[in-house]
């Protein structure tokens, strides 16, 4: 059976996880192929994105990195945080996992970098394991038109536009207020700023080639990180189909109403050519009116007061 003597502590451990060793996120952060794991490190940087009890992001200089916590304090965006934690590299960029959070000092995010989808795909790694061109989680700010809104009950709302061509996603958690993303238009150019996160498979990993990652996703902080720059065009796609139902409607109504216009024009020269057929029967000629003034007989002159179903008064 197995006892304590059975165990041997090369190395103890760390009492005070804030006395672990400090390691820049330059240092960490970043794409790689491999990495080996690292013992319980510290970083310091800039807090850009919170989901309290579950993730941040931190950024220092052009680098960031996801730190994974159960530490449900909810800190201010900017302020100065130092985590604690162990390193790994689950999905290809290192993260810091099972950290402890506590902050250094109040502040203000970085601003957003401008960037383009060309720019995030083009991370590259040479065969000494450096990188350039890396994106991800950092704060930068992309350019689309909008395409649609989705509500994910429970999760988050998601807001797809197009940026390059391509489809990307922009996530805001529900219960941060959403109203003013309900209210965008399809079609609206938009500025979209958030922390952008990148995945790549094992498959595309080739050194000094250029990666392109399976999935962008850009973490909003706040509705304000989206904003338009231009209005939807009034002629939607959905308007358009509204017109043209309406286009449809009406011409399909005049064509009723002429098919009932010359029914009833039809049923009126029937009318009038059966009335002046009538009319014509009714009428006698001017013989025998003369025969009939000589015989002495009275003579009725059937006018149009008199009525034509009584043929028996010429009788």
């Amino acid at each position: 059976s197995n006892d304590s003597s059975d165990i041997e502590i090369v190395k103890p451990g760390i009492v005070d996880p804030f006395s672990a060793p400090l390691v820049s996120i330059e240092r960490i952060s970043g794409f790689r192929a491999s990495f080996d794991p690292l013992h319980l490190r510290r970083i310091t940087g800039v807090l850009t994105y919170i989901d309290p009890g579950s993730f941040l992001y931190l950024q220092h200089g052009n680098r960031g990195i996801r730190v994974q916590t159960r530490q449900a304090e909810d800190f201010a965006l900017g302020s100065v945080i130092e985590a604690a934690g162990f390193i790994a590299t689950p999905h290809y960029y290192a993260e810091m996992e099972e950290a402890l959070l506590r902050v250094k000092s109040p502040g203000t995010p970085p601003p957003p970098v401008p960037a383009t989808l060309a720019q995030i795909r083009n991370v590259r790694l040479g065969r000494s394991g450096s990188y350039t061109d890396d994106y991800d989680g950092r704060l930068v700010t992309l350019r689309g038109r909008m395409i649609s809104l989705q509500h994910v009950t429970g999760s988050a709302v998601q807001l797809f536009f197009e940026s390059d061509g391509e489809l990307i996603r922009a996530s805001l958690p529900e219960v941060h207020p959403h109203s003013t993303l309900d209210a965008l238009l399809t079609g609206a150019e938009l500025a979209v700023t958030g922390v952008c996160r990148t995945t790549f498979q094992r498959a595309r990993l080739v050194p000094d080639k250029g990666f392109s990652p399976t999935a962008i996703e850009v973490l909003l902080r706040s509705a304000a990180d989206v904003r338009v720059i231009s209005a939807a065009p009034w002629w939607t796609v959905r308007r358009l189909a509204i017109a043209l139902g309406i286009t449809l409607v009406v011409l399909l109504l005049a064509l009723v109403w002429v098919r009932v216009l010359r029914h009833l024009v039809s049923v009126r020269s029937r009318q009038l050519a059966e009335d002046r057929e009538l009319g014509t029967l009714l009428t006698p000629s001017a013989e025998a009116i003369d025969v009939g003034v000589k015989a002495g007989l009275p003579v009725v002159d059937v006018t149009e007061d008199t009525p034509r179903s009584r043929p028996d008064v010429l009788a």
